[in-house]
């Protein structure tokens, strides 16, 4: 009894596993995406606007804690 128990346990975590890694894949996946529309956006502009240069100044030194939970 104890050993299909066993079994039973072991096959749920492998199963969780690769449903994790399944989703932590599609996840940098799309992160992968993001990351090349921003790369390929910058490219074609060469350089930021005014405003996104002081946006991004601003967002810089905004603390992390007074960031909005999504």
């Amino acid at each position: 009894m104890r050993r299909k128990a066993y079994k039973f346990i072991k096959r749920y975590y492998l199963i969780m596993e690769k449903s994790d890694i399944a989703h932590m894949h599609k996840d940098i996946e799309n992160l992968k995406r993001d990351v090349s529309v921003i790369m390929h956006i910058l490219s074609e502009e060469g350089e930021l606007t005014e405003e996104a240069k002081e946006r991004l100044e601003k967002a810089r030194k905004t603390n992390i804690s007074k960031y909005e939970k999504l």
